[in-house]
């Protein structure tokens, strides 16, 4: 259930961010990884919306979650686009 409630939260933040709604995007996918540190897609959203919001350190973190998880679920494509 907290997986499915983190998707949710992912899809809506995705859905404000692509409106411009980019703080409020933040925030719920913010939610999402709380509910599910490891939900690759919110965090691939999440560490341009920190850049955005000039959270450096938060966006480099949440970079190298996901190159760490990318790595550790052997997926070689998604982990070789986080370096493009």
């Amino acid at each position: 259930a907290r997986m499915d409630l983190a998707l949710v939260y992912h899809r809506y933040g995705v859905t404000l961010a692509s409106v411009g709604r980019k703080n409020d995007a933040l925030a719920r996918i913010e939610r999402a990884l709380a509910l599910d540190a490891t939900l690759l897609p919110a965090l691939e959203a999440v560490a341009p919306l920190y850049i955005h919001a000039r959270r450096w350190e938060e966006a480099g973190a949440a970079y190298q979650r996901l190159l760490q998880l990318s790595r550790s679920l052997g997926n070689h494509d998604r982990t070789a686009q986080i370096y493009v």
